[in-house]
């Protein structure tokens, strides 16, 4: 996400932020509700919907890296897995690496041509780390979630990123009571509009 601030955004007359709360001017701020609008700092730049446009506001959450997981799960487990084999010999006739004795504690006459045990034990537990690290990174990104704040108003559809299920519900909340109170005041301003002439 870029790093937009909401610092220097100059609030309208009478305008009162219910988000963040407290609301402190100099501090940076991704997302600003107040009785009058929505603004939000996002990957697009600055967003901004007025309160009385707003006419839908939900939530969602994902698991963004969820593809990449699998995609690495299936690249790490037989890896990891081959090499076990291979280190303890366990399926087949595959001879075990950890039993192999490397060159330099064997009495050799001649040259045989072949790799030195030692190299192989290297390359197998290289292979068994790479395998592992997949599936651990896997499981760690996995557990990440990503929390979104649907607004839409007319044409305009607003995805605001927040950081915890939390801050979430408290949005979601916010922006419903700023809905009631711009509805409020639409209703209020109709109501003091005098009735019209009656025709003679």
């Amino acid at each position: 996400m870029l790093r937009y601030s909401a610092m220097g955004i100059e609030l309208k007359k009478g305008e009162n932020v219910y988000f963040p709360a407290p609301y402190v001017p100099s501090e940076p701020a991704l997302l600003l509700v107040t009785d009058q609008r929505i603004v939000y700092f996002g990957d697009d730049g600055r967003e901004e919907m007025e309160a009385k446009k707003v006419s839908f506001v939900g939530r969602t959450s994902g698991r963004p890296f969820l593809w990449m997981c699998i995609v690495m799960v299936l690249a790490g487990a037989p890896l990891f897995l081959y090499a076990a084999n291979n280190w303890f010999g366990a399926i087949g006739d595959v001879p075990a690496v950890k039993d192999m004795k490397n060159f330099s504690d064997q009495t050799i006459t001649e040259d045989t041509g072949g790799e030195d045990p030692l190299i192989t034990k290297i390359k197998t537990l290289a292979m068994a780390a790479v395998g592992a690290g997949l599936c651990f990174a896997a499981w760690y990104l996995i557990k990440k979630k990503r929390y979104i704040v649907i607004v839409r108003g007319g044409d305009q559809l607003m995805k605001m990123r927040v950081p915890d299920e939390m801050k979430q519900t408290q949005v979601v909340m916010t922006i419903q009571a700023m809905q009631q109170t711009a509805k409020a005041m639409k209703d209020a301003a109709k109501a003091q509009q005098p009735p019209p002439a009656a025709k003679s």
